[in-house]
């Protein structure tokens, strides 16, 4: 029956014939012959399960094509970092390098590390920091720090700063917080508050806060309140503790707002 099922299923009934066998106990080859068979034909779901059976059972060849078969559709977007391993176990780095970026692509944020450390590692920082900057202008990952780290320890003369503030200005998240506290870092507190605040006037989702934060950590009380009162009126819960606090606050009344 096994063997007629083989020759003559349907390719959409070979992955459940495989899984059936398995759930009989039959030997793991049985098994396996069904769901590579409807890998070949497409079967994405099949070739995942096969890679994962070859990975474990020390097949990293046999398992690496299956994985990469199977990261063809997005539903098994892992497929793409599981390849990428395997490639690096087997010690073919630049192909390791093209299948993490993949994977980073597909929204891999640990695939990110993994491509900056091998890039790193081959003395390729430069690259490494071209590429980082373009995946952040394209995604919206959450890698921006380890994209500020990468740029400044590269010197690749970009104007981090500037670079966030445009990346801000297009909607992207986390920037904005970012460019305001590396222009604080750098002396340029009353540039960041004059441009935190042209965005908060203008209702720049997050803008309101940050200028009340800037406005408190530079001393400016009074300001600092008024710019919290506005941003917990906007919907930032957040803002309520450091309101309570301030309001409570004997601070002389100052003229920075």
């Amino acid at each position: 029956m096994w063997e007629a099922a083989f020759e003559q299923a349907h390719v959409e009934d070979l992955f459940a014939f495989g899984r059936s066998a398995r759930a009989r106990h039959h030997p793991y080859a049985d098994s396996l012959r069904f769901v590579l068979k409807a890998a070949e034909a497409g079967d994405h779901a099949a070739a995942w399960e096969a890679a994962e059976g070859l990975h474990k059972s020390g097949r990293l060849t046999e398992a690496l094509a299956l994985y990469q078969r199977a990261a063809g559709s997005t539903a098994f977007a892992a497929a793409r970092r599981k390849a990428a391993v395997l490639l690096q176990k087997l010690g073919r780095t630049d192909e390791a390098v093209d299948e993490y970026k993949k994977a980073a692509a597909q929204g891999h944020l640990s695939s990110v590390h993994a491509v900056v450390d091998l890039m790193l590692s081959q003395g390729q920082s430069a690259a490494a920091a071209v590429w980082i900057k373009q995946l952040a202008e394209q995604t919206d990952l959450d890698m921006l720090d380890t994209a500020i780290a990468l740029l400044t320890q590269t010197e690749q003369g970009i104007d981090i700063i500037r670079w966030l503030r445009d990346l801000a200005d297009k909607g992207r998240p986390g920037a904005l917080g970012r460019a305001a506290d590396l222009m604080q870092q750098a002396g340029r507190a009353e540039e960041a508050a004059v441009w935190l605040t042209h965005l908060a006037n203008n209702e720049f989702l997050g803008a309101e806060l940050l200028v009340a934060e800037l406005l408190e950590e530079t001393g400016r009380i009074y300001a600092a309140t008024e710019w919290y009162q506005r941003a917990a009126k906007s919907g930032y819960p957040s803002a309520r503790s450091p309101l309570a606090r301030l309001s409570t606050s004997q601070a002389a009344p100052d003229t920075a707002r």
